[in-house]
Formats: C-alpha cells, sequence, structure tokens
C-alpha cells in the first residue's frame, strides 16, 4: 500500500555514487568473472544490481551495470567509486579492459515514489526495468536508468555537470526535494540496505537480502564458491531485519535474545510511534513478530522484528530460493 506520508515523486542528488566506464573488448568477459550477476546477459539499453565481492564473499559494494553500445557504466554505491576501480584494475591482467572514471564530469539524481514512473516515462517513454536510455532534457545529452525504487520503480537521472542547473530545476517541477534524513527514514521503513551502514566485508549478500543480484546459473567469480555453498548448504548464518522500537538507539547497539547476544543495529532513525531500524540478526530469530531486546548503554529496550517491503517475496529461510 503506499504511504501517505511520502511525496508522490521524490528526487535528491547523489554525488557521492561513482560513475564508472568499462570499455574494452574483453569488458564483459571481466566483469562477469568479478560480480555476483549474470553479466552474460546484458546486451545494450539493459542493466542489471550486482554485487562486489571480495575472495570471501564479503560485500565491497551494491552496484548498477548498465550496458551501452561500447562500454558498460558502473553505477557504484555512496563513496564506492574510487575503491571500486581500484579493486576491479588490480585484477586486469592480459584482458582488454579499460576504466573511465566520469563522477567529476557528470551529475546524478536519485528519483523514487509512488508515481515517479510516469514522471520517468514522460521524458522516455518506453523505458524498461532497469534500462538505460538516451534523453534530451533542456537542451542537454542526458541517460535515464533504471534501479531500485522506496515506492515502485526507482530511476537514476544522468547528465553532463553542466547541466546540473537544468535538471534539478526539472526535477523540482515535478517533486519534492527529498532531505537525507527523510531518506535514510525512508530506505529503513521499506528494508533498503546501503553501502557503510548494511554492507560490508563482514555480510554476504544472502544475509543482506540481495537475492536477485545473485546468479546461481553463471560460471566463476570471484567469490562465487562460497555464496554458492552458502545457499546450496543452508549455511546463511544472520539475516538482515527490521525492528520496531519504543525510541531510537545508534548503530552498533547490540541485540539479545534470552540474554544470549544474536546480532546489532546497523541503521535506525525515530518515527511519531517510536523508532524504525535495520539489524542482522542470527537466522533462528530472524523472523517476524519475534520479541527481542536491544541494549544500548544501560538501557534495555524491547524490539519487535518486522519485515520489510524490499524483502516481501523472498524466502526468509537460509539458503532458499525466493517463494513463488
Amino acid at each position: 500500500m503506499p504511504n501517505p506520508r511520502w511525496p508522490a515523486v521524490a528526487w535528491r542528488p547523489e554525488p557521492t555514487r561513482g560513475r564508472l566506464r568499462v570499455g574494452g573488448a574483453d569488458r564483459q568477459a571481466f566483469l562477469q568473472n568479478m560480480t555476483t550477476n549474470d553479466v552474460r546477459t546484458l546486451v545494450p539499453g539493459h542493466g542489471q544490481p550486482t554485487v562486489l565481492v571480495n575472495q570471501r564473499a564479503g560485500i565491497l559494494d551494491w552496484l548498477g551495470l548498465y550496458a551501452e553500445p561500447e562500454t558498460i557504466l558502473l553505477v557504484t554505491g555512496p563513496g564506492c567509486g574510487e575503491t571500486d576501480t581500484a579493486w576491479l584494475d588490480r585484477y586486469v591482467f592480459s584482458e582488454d579492459v579499460t576504466f573511465s572514471d566520469i563522477t567529476g564530469t557528470t551529475v546524478l539524481y536519485y528519483l523514487t515514489g509512488r508515481d515517479a514512473e510516469s514522471v520517468a516515462r514522460a521524458l522516455v517513454p518506453d523505458l524498461g526495468t532497469f534500462a538505460i536510455a538516451d534523453a534530451r532534457l533542456d537542451g542537454h545529452d542526458v541517460k535515464l536508468l533504471g534501479t531500485v525504487g522506496l515506492e515502485g520503480p526507482g530511476y537514476y537521472l544522468l547528465g553532463p555537470a553542466v547541466a546540473a542547473s537544468a535538471l534539478s530545476a526539472w526535477l523540482a517541477e515535478r517533486g519534492a526535494a527529498l532531505s537525507d534524513s527523510d531518506h535514510t527514514r525512508w530506505r529503513i521503513e521499506t528494508g533498503v540496505p546501503e553501502v557503510g551502514a548494511e554492507l560490508d566485508e563482514r555480510h554476504n549478500p544472502w544475509e543482506a537480502r540481495l537475492d536477485e543480484s545473485v546468479s546461481l546459473h553463471k560460471g566463476c567469480y570471484l567469490g562465487q564458491e562460497i555464496v554458492a555453498r552458502l545457499y546450496s548448504y543452508h549455511k546463511v548464518q544472520r539475516y538482515l531485519v527490521g525492528f520496531d522500537l519504543p525510541r531510537d538507539v545508534p548503530a552498533g547497539a547490540k541485540i539479545y535474545a534470552d540474554d544470549q547476544e544474536v546480532g546489532a543495529i546497523t541503521s535506525a532513525c525515530p518515527t511519531e510511534a517510536g523508532a524504525i531500524a535495520l539489524g542482522y540478526v542470527k537466522s533462528a530469530v530472524a523472523e517476524p513478530g519475534k520479541q527481542l531486546t536491544v541494549v544500548h548503554d544501560d538501557d534495555r529496550l524491547p524490539a519487535t522484528v518486522s519485515d520489510r517491503p524490499f524483502w516481501a517475496h523472498l524466502d526468509r529461510k537460509a539458503g532458499l530460493a525466493p517463494s513463488s
């Protein structure tokens, strides 16, 4: 159900998300060997979410890949542009692969909300899901990219840096600017994880509920053996879940079940009724409605495990495929 708290169309600048073009004849095969999704399926005009993991399947970044005629465009997580580039570059040996960082010469805006699709289709009428398409806006060449939304589909609007004023004005005429605090609350309500909060090397894609960014039918890639083994043998030990709390707590607050530590809070924010949060807990207690305790300083606060829309179609049991 649409949440009346949030605007029908909302937007925000995304200056810290890296924009990287990967070129060269081997670009697709190289990224196939470096990320969790099946890059072989990408044809120009199409994209996919994927995860960059290390050798132990720890998450380095959750990013979007978009196939262009001569390159693959990567939109990284916040603050991950330089680190992703360095990580990928260290694994280039004899492959014909090039990297071009266009972050400094471009601007990127995020568009979301229950009516965001109608705004996007006014610019690109035939845009598909997680697709990339060219458009013209106020005399500038821009690109519209599908991505994860907080309510309905989400989109990135990418353009040259000189077009920043024109793009922000166009968006302002069609939606409400989204503050950092509102973005945080909305993504916590929805269950969308963020690099640096929920996503880091301590967690793997299954724990973070990034099932749709992982292909189980592709060949080898860095970290693939562990990702596949966790799935096949139902070895996922913890899950990202939501919490309803009586008041706000900081990230890092410990979570207990029957006096046993079972996890920690990763993000939280106050609400009119108390607070909401995201955090990881052991899989045995990762069930909606489960009553746990959050401990911060000397306070012990009741915490109710809550599901989130972003995970609604996924199975909560370790290593099982998404529910039909």
